[in-house]
């Protein structure tokens, strides 16, 4: 399993990397979808982390950077990656209420924008075609 193999690191490899590709991602999303077990550990458990990154307001920060982005280009090439972030929390099951009822600096819900992102057409061309 994919999980054992990043876990485990013999007493002679003093450092091992992990493995942050997004196939490696990718065959973990997989796995955690397939398997009921892993799945409900995944969702169920506490992540003190993602709750110390919600307690000190790193959601609202995130979702204020996507309406940003949609406004200036130079956030733009962020966006997809503040919404891998944002996908990643959200499959917490605790978690998710804190992002779809967080209110922003101008009134509006998370859910809403994470739903005008997703309606939205991405403009990401490239610098170049932008100097043309």
């Amino acid at each position: 399993m994919f999980v054992d193999s990043i876990l485990s690191v013999s007493s002679r490899e003093a450092y091992m990397p992990i493995n942050l590709s997004d196939e490696a991602f990718d065959y973990l999303f997989c796995q955690i979808w397939n398997d009921q077990i892993l799945g409900a550990a995944f969702i169920y458990s506490r992540w003190f982390t993602v709750s110390n990154f919600i307690d000190s307001n790193g959601h609202i920060t995130l979702l204020e950077l996507c309406q940003a982005s949609q406004l200036t280009r130079s956030l733009q090439g962020s966006l997809q990656y503040i919404l891998e972030v944002l996908l990643i929390v959200t499959l917490i099951r605790y978690i998710r209420k804190y992002i779809v009822n967080a209110t922003l600096s101008n009134g509006r819900v998370g859910i809403a924008v994470i739903l005008d992102l997703i309606n939205t057409p991405a403009n990401f061309e490239t610098e170049d075609s932008y100097y043309l």
